[in-house]
């Protein structure tokens, strides 16, 4: 009766330890599979910052855009502050000049030469860009080196090439 005792003891400590070896394959399966999930969520969070990354730089090369906007704005309104400055002093001038019985077209002189000073200005702006940009330079490059706002650049580029697509209207 021991004899037979000691026998099923055996088999139930068998039967125990194969069932705890499955149990534990089991526990190590599942480990491996969530190992495997914490690698794809770690590439999946990678994706992410690269997307938010992205978008962050997007949103300040629009912030550099209208920052450079709004400071070619402001230059040009300084710009027409000092012409209407200008302009109202040679009016005060010619006015006084008139008082003084002075007959004189020094008015449309002076208007004439600035008109012309700001369009020879103007043009040599203008071939300077195109020539760079005919020699392969970027439109921010070309920004860089006048000084001026890559939208100003841009709009000087596509009016150009709007006038040579448009000249034999």
């Amino acid at each position: 009766m021991v004899l037979k005792m000691m026998i099923y003891i055996n088999y139930l400590f068998t039967i125990v330890g194969i069932g705890m070896i499955i149990v534990s394959l089991f526990l190590i399966i599942a480990d491996k599979i969530k190992g495997e999930n914490i690698y794809y969520d770690l590439c999946s969070k990678e994706q992410d910052i690269r997307k938010a990354i992205d978008e962050a730089n997007e949103m300040i090369s629009e912030l550099i855009f209208t920052s450079e906007t709004v400071v070619n704005e402001i230059e040009n309104h300084i710009r027409n502050g000092v012409n209407v400055k200008l302009a109202n002093d040679i009016d005060n001038y010619v006015d006084m000049k008139r008082k003084e019985g002075k007959n004189i077209m020094v008015e449309e002189e002076i208007e004439q030469e600035s008109v012309e000073i700001n369009d020879e200005n103007r043009d040599a702006k203008v071939e300077s860009i195109l020539s760079m940009y005919n020699s392969k330079m970027s439109i921010e490059e070309i920004a860089k080196k006048l000084q001026m706002g890559k939208g100003e650049v841009a709009l000087i580029l596509s009016l150009n090439r709007g006038i040579k697509s448009n000249e034999g209207i």
